[in-house]
């Protein structure tokens, strides 16, 4: 479990509120997702500068929040549904079944594997690759949460080192 908490989540949602995102998307949310957002409905990691260290691959991937469903926080923030929609229906930037629930300062999305349950980053920078931009983070959403570090602690491990 990480040390940190997810705060600033938008109003709390229910199995059935799940269910008609799905339905309006055509999509299934994996179990872990469903999970996710019956606990947190998107929010932000506390602590500043929220970072996934990867120290095996000596990288790092800022989220600036995990994005709510159905409930804006504030005016300006983004739905996982919006998101959905603008990413994989309308751009075809992300695969259908790949499904954004974070996404970094840039605006770039991280995507959860609606059969493997892996978390992407869909790093549009890199959009030649073959495999296009989709690029696997972690295991599982609860792995990405519980890597959470902030700035700060970024600076205490070799992230160069490669374990």
């Amino acid at each position: 479990m990480s040390k940190y908490k997810i705060i600033g989540s938008s109003k709390k949602v229910t199995e059935s509120d799940i269910q008609r995102v799905e339905k309006a998307l055509n999509i299934k949310f994996p179990k872990s997702l469903k999970d996710f957002y019956l606990m947190h409905n998107g929010g932000k990691m506390s602590g500043e500068g929220n970072i996934f260290l990867d120290t095996k691959k000596g990288k790092t991937y800022d989220v600036r929040q995990f994005l709510p469903i159905l409930y804006k926080k504030k005016t300006g923030d983004s739905l996982l549904e919006d998101s959905y929609q603008l990413f994989v229906v309308e751009k075809k930037l992300i695969p259908p079944n790949f499904i954004p629930f974070a996404e970094n300062c840039s605006g770039f999305q991280y995507c959860i594997d609606s059969k493997t349950e892996e978390v992407f980053f869909s790093n549009f920078e890199h959009m030649e690759r073959p495999k296009g931009p989709m690029e696997l983070v972690t295991k599982s959403i609860t792995y990405f949460i519980n890597g959470m570090v902030t700035e700060d602690e970024v600076e205490k491990f070799d992230i160069s080192r490669r374990n």
